[in-house]
């Protein structure tokens, strides 16, 4: 789990408060993946690359209610202006 300083909100469909300069929680977890065969792999990630302190970052977040840490679905890194 990261704590989160938020510089700007592009787009807030949260059901949580989610305003420019609030200090959130995030995770990462990990995701799925869906072979040709139907097979479905969950992977986890630990620390992998993925918040560093000072760096800045373009977040897609989701969210639940019941739960005031956010997930991270994916992320970039800002670096120079640029992805």
């Amino acid at each position: 789990m990261f704590a989160v300083q938020v510089e700007d909100v592009l787009k807030n469909a949260s059901q949580l408060s989610l305003t420019a300069s609030s200090l959130i929680e995030v995770e990462h977890e990990g995701g799925r993946v869906k072979f040709p065969s139907g097979r479905i792999h969950l992977y986890m990630t630990n620390e992998q690359d993925m918040p560093h302190v000072g760096s800045r970052y373009v977040l897609f977040l989701s969210d639940d209610a019941s739960n005031p840490v956010f997930q991270i679905i994916t992320g970039y890194e800002l670096c120079e202006g640029k992805i």
